[in-house]
């Protein structure tokens, strides 16, 4: 057999030649795995409201080139939220499952950690960093208590006016947030968040909530974003000027209640201001989700059946007529009107947890202050931006003992506990009591300290009382400024006013050490 003969061109094999990366022992697949993503809905979150927290604060900037006041404070203070926030928002993304324990750890410290990045402003301007700290909590929370005028703290006019106007922004901003927390997030949580959602919408249609409210969440903040524009135009029609109106009109409808000047509303000496704030004041106290139907349905039918808002509305109307008769002697020199609107006023800036005031409340009589305590405890609507316990958790607790009161006398009777045509479930009432232990629970251990701290009974009383109901409405001793408080004691309401503003079980759940279990089991899993 002859040989093959040799081939003429014998295949040319090509030697791939290794890229610079492989050359050096770098696999380009795994830089680009490190450098993706990652998927971490806490941090991404965290990162994305610093971020907010910049962009909202480009606001006072303005108004510090615009009243020739000093840049600084801004300019370092975006610079921070924006050194920490965009590392975040690069590096993670939001995941596609997130878990109860996730979402209730954004909503419980969301709340302090924008509080640490929005205080910048005041430590850059002069206060210190325990009082920076009470006085943002004090805004995001919609509380209106101020440490501005007392102890070593200037009064509150001799800041700058954009420190002020951000100071009133946080207000707006936390009003904003809680209707978003409650209309929007929680619903989204699975059978933990719609037990929340469930305590703070008792009696209303909330079956079907999540779906509507991915849908049509936008509306509830158009509506809270329109009714500030109108009150804004109105107080221009009433001679306010632009700053004035502008701060007004956030802390009236979000029901906090800083305003840019010590003697708080008198300072413009209208009764048409007062009205005028009077009615959004009502409104900021007024079920959202409520109005939302009544604007989609169209009439005002939903609001007269609606059991909580006749239960608000009965609730001003004789507060106000007992205060007005109680009232009267402090307020000599006025004609009846002016009674009859300092009487109203001061009902629906309590109720509502708003804390405006057009009479200084440190040397009225004892049943004034209880009457003012009583409706500060009482709170207006489920679902509104004021806080404390609402009205629509008394209405519930009254039916309970009068349905258990009924099972005493008939054992065997079942009675059915009705909001609004609507069966009220036995864990909605447990909440309700869980609720009730926690706000009282916590409101004891704080009056107990801060009279270790040295503050008086009274003062005490009303500072504890207006924290946990983010009322902001100082009595006695702390009726004008918080500020001469000791540093302990204003930490102390710092963390009540936080607790309060979260309605205490999601903080007192995040506090738990099965809550740190589960969390950090999930969190060493996927990590």
């Amino acid at each position: 057999m002859e040989p093959s003969p040799p081939l003429r061109n014998p295949p040319v094999t090509h030697v791939k030649k290794k890229s610079f990366l492989k050359r050096h022992g770098v696999d380009r697949y795994e830089i680009s795995k490190k450098l993706s993503r990652r998927e971490n809905t806490v941090l991404y979150l965290f990162g994305t409201l610093i971020f907010y927290i910049a962009l909202a604060m480009i606001i006072p900037l303005i108004a510090s080139y615009i009243y020739h006041e000093s840049h600084r404070p801004w300019i370092i203070s975006i610079s921070i939220c924006i050194i920490l926030s965009i590392p975040l928002l690069l590096r993670f993304k939001a995941a596609e499952h997130t878990r109860s324990t996730e979402t209730l750890f954004v909503i419980t410290t969301s709340w302090v950690l924008i509080t640490l990045v929005g205080s910048v402003p005041f430590i850059l301007s002069g206060m210190s960093g325990i009082d920076a700290i009470f006085e943002t909590m004090s805004g995001f929370t919609t509380t209106g208590s101020t440490i501005m005028g007392g102890g070593t703290v200037a009064p509150i006019e001799e800041w700058s006016k954009s420190l002020l106007l951000w100071r009133s922004m946080t207000q707006w901003l936390g009003g904003a947030g809680i209707i978003m927390i409650f209309v929007t997030i929680l619903p989204m949580l699975g059978a933990t968040g719609r037990s929340l959602v469930t305590l703070e919408l008792a009696g209303t249609d909330t079956q079907n909530i999540t779906q509507r409210m991915q849908e049509e969440s936008r509306k509830f903040h158009y509506i809270y974003i329109s009714l500030t524009l109108l009150m804004f135009i109105l107080l221009i029609i009433a001679g306010v000027g632009v700053y004035d109106s502008i701060n007004l009109a956030f802390t009236s409808l979000s029901t906090g209640g800083f305003t840019p000047y010590s003697d708080s509303i008198a300072h413009f000496n209208s009764s048409v201001v007062q009205w005028i704030v009077i009615i959004f004041m009502f409104l900021g106290g007024t079920n959202f989700f409520l109005q939302f139907r009544a604007l989609k349905k169209g009439g005002l039918k939903v609001f007269t059946k609606n059991s909580e808002f006749r239960a608000y509305v009965l609730i001003v109307i004789l507060a106000s007529a007992l205060l007005f008769i109680f009232l009267s002697p402090e307020l000599l020199g006025m004609s009846v009107f002016e009674q009859v609107t300092a009487s109203v006023f001061h009902i629906v800036s309590c109720m509502t947890t708003t804390g405006y005031t057009t009479v200084n409340l440190a040397g009225v009589g004892s049943i004034v202050a209880m009457i003012l305590m009583v409706v500060m405890i009482i709170g207006a609507s489920s679902g509104s931006t004021s806080g404390s316990i609402k009205v629509v958790r008394f209405v519930i607790l009254q039916k309970f003992i009068s349905a258990t009161l009924y099972r005493t006398i008939h054992p065997k009777a079942v009675v059915p506990i009705k909001i609004n045509e609507k069966t009220i479930e036995e864990k909605t009432v447990t909440s309700l009591m869980a609720l009730l232990v926690c706000y009282f629970g916590t409101a004891l251990v704080c009056i107990f300290l801060l009279m270790l701290l040295g503050v008086d009974t009274m003062g005490a009383i009303d500072a504890t009382i207006a924290s946990v109901s983010n009322a902001g409405v100082g009595l006695g001793s702390v009726s004008s400024s918080f500020g001469g408080l000791p540093d302990l004691a204003k930490l102390v309401l710092t963390f009540a006013m936080w607790a309060g503003r979260l309605e205490f079980i999601s903080v007192f759940v995040i506090l738990s050490p099965v809550f740190w279990r589960e969390f950090l089991r999930f969190r060493k899993r996927y990590s």
